[in-house]
């Protein structure tokens, strides 16, 4: 049960952190649309970054990162050893990072292929 409590707060204060100091900074949203995050999401699934709103893909990134870290440290909590912590960490994080991006990715993919059906049907006429 502790370990969940101070998953959960670190899951706020990271994503409150992301908010104040990239969230709320108009100059850093749009560098966020230059980060690696962005870079991987955009090559792989084939997205137009001017055509996604910055300000609630930058909510799904703050969010997304709150979730990796705090996943990661309450499923390393579980071992003594740090270098078992720091193994598992990097096996835990990396599938995980991988995942969200799929499932970011995806999400993104599908929202624009909906568009471009509905822009399609709406010419047609």
């Amino acid at each position: 049960m502790q370990n969940l409590l101070t998953t959960i707060i670190i899951f706020l204060v990271i994503y409150l952190l992301f908010f104040i100091f990239v969230l709320t900074k108009e100059e850093k949203l749009e560098k966020l649309k230059k980060s690696t995050m962005s870079m991987y999401i955009t090559k792989k699934y084939n997205l137009d970054l001017k055509k996604i709103n910055t300000k609630i893909y930058g909510h799904i990134q703050a969010l997304t990162t709150a979730f990796l870290v705090s996943v990661t440290f309450y499923i390393i909590e579980f071992v003594n050893n740090i270098f078992l912590k720091i193994s598992l960490a990097i096996i835990v994080l990396v599938p995980l990072q991988l995942l969200m991006y799929m499932i970011i990715g995806n999400i993104y993919k599908g929202k624009a292929s909906k568009q471009s059906k509905w822009l399609l049907f709406l010419s047609n006429d």
